[in-house]
């Protein structure tokens, strides 16, 4: 009897556990196109080269991919995936004289570029707050880790001496970072959010940064935000810079 008293008040207290924590299961993907303007410069064993100035870049538009899995499962992290192509191909004329490798890239030459940046994130992150204090304040905060894995390439081609030289480097680096996000939801239709992952040590620093809002309706979503990614890289792999990336981001997906 008394076995069977307790058996049924866990079983009650299962049932009402996953019951009132049925709404925090998610599943989310979703695509975005970024409108990307790029400053900052680039510099691999030699002096830096300006990327407007010296390499001609200008603006991008390119996707990134999301895809999320939230469960009411204590103690085991939520998980978010994020993967953000970058590939830019620019022609420009050098204002100044500059050394990028082996080659030296004389003021008023012609140069052409290419600078790669693939970004996978793996981020773990959990909800502090009860799913009943969510639903009370519309408020939702997600806190976490992010490993960030930089894929990329850049190369220089141009006339030194009067031949026609290309220089290039691979560079690949793994950035654990600290993740962090926040969802306002009043009107149960119109989202404010604001998604952050930052990391600094030595003289790098890697930040990214989204503000939007979400418009949301049944299962699909739109979204418009904008983001702010830095990528200051000190003398890793012999490569050093002080890129920034930042536009205007519209995406649309769905969410079960």
């Amino acid at each position: 009897m008394e076995f069977r008293k307790s058996f049924l008040l866990i079983l009650v207290f299962v049932m009402c556990f996953f019951i009132t924590n049925s709404s925090a299961m998610v599943i989310e993907g979703g695509v975005a196109v970024w409108n990307k303007d790029l400053n900052g410069w680039v510099d691999y064993k030699g002096t830096r080269a300006d990327l407007e100035d010296d390499l001609g870049t200008g603006s991008l538009t390119s996707p990134y991919y999301w895809l999320r899995f939230e469960h009411p499962i204590p103690f085991i992290p939520n998980v978010k995936f994020e993967y953000t192509p970058f590939d830019m191909t620019s022609t420009g004329t050098v204002d100044e004289t500059f050394k990028f490798g082996d080659y030296i890239y004389r003021a008023n030459t012609k140069v052409d570029s290419n600078l790669q940046a693939d970004q996978f994130d793996v981020i773990l992150y959990f909800n502090p707050l009860p799913w009943i204090a969510e639903k009370l304040t519309s408020v939702k905060i997600s806190i976490g880790v992010d490993a960030k894995y930089i894929d990329g390439e850049v190369w220089v081609e141009g006339n030194v001496d009067g031949i026609e030289r290309r220089e290039s480097k691979d560079f690949t680096v793994v950035v654990p970072m600290l993740y962090g996000r926040v969802e306002l939801n009043p009107l149960n239709l119109v989202y404010l959010e604001a998604e952050g992952k930052y990391i600094g040590y030595g003289g790098s620093q890697f930040y990214d940064v989204y503000i939007g809002t979400r418009i949301q309706w049944k299962l699909l979503f739109a979204t418009v935000g904008y983001r702010i990614e830095a990528l200051q890289i000190d003398d890793i792999s012999d490569v050093s810079s002080n890129i920034q990336i930042k536009g205007w981001v519209f995406g649309l997906g769905l969410q079960f």
